[in-house]
């Protein structure tokens, strides 16, 4: 049925990386866009962080609970224990959630791209939410920026558009 290996980006947990898109015209002060893009975004992401350290938290202490209960169940002695795979396969995934909670700044850490299209500055906001939230997280971010855009005059949404320009000059 399947040509190709599968990838499940949700295996470890609910939390994927999206991109967001806005474009703006070159005569924005695209400086400036950008940080508001990155602040909105941070403080988007900021909501669910504590939510993520939480549930990580929550699996490690799983984790904990259910090598004190192999240990227990299995009366070994420490070097038994040392080599038994089931509570290797425990300890691998305990440090796993370690690392990930020692990594989560950098993690969660929005990242804003530029790219320079034909008719417009394009910021690719990059940040990590909840996969079941990705719509709600943009639409709230969109719409944050254009309300914060729209009391500024020096940054503009770009959209397609024609412009026709008339010489007043006639020939002779």
């Amino acid at each position: 049925m399947l040509s190709t290996d599968v990838q499940n980006y949700t295996a470890d947990s609910n939390y994927i990386v999206q991109e967001l898109l806005i474009s703006i015209t070159y005569e924005s002060n695209y400086h400036e866009a950008i940080k508001i893009l990155k602040k909105i975004v941070q403080e988007q992401i900021a909501k669910n962080k504590s939510k993520y350290v939480d549930k990580m938290i929550k699996n490690q202490q799983t984790i904990n609970k259910f090598i004190k209960q192999l240990v227990s169940s299995k009366k070994m002695t420490v070097n038994q224990l040392k080599k038994d795979v089931e509570l290797e396969k425990l300890n691998e995934e305990k440090e796993h959630i370690e690392q990930m909670i020692n990594s989560l700044e950098e993690t969660f850490q929005p990242r804003i791209r530029v790219e320079m299209l034909d008719s417009a500055i394009q910021l690719i906001g990059q940040f990590k939410c909840p996969y079941d939230e990705i719509k709600a997280y943009r639409t709230a971010i969109n719409i944050k920026f254009m309300d914060i855009i729209n009391e500024r005059e020096d940054i503009s949404i770009a959209y397609p558009h024609m412009q026709i320009v008339k010489s007043d000059k006639t020939k002779k």
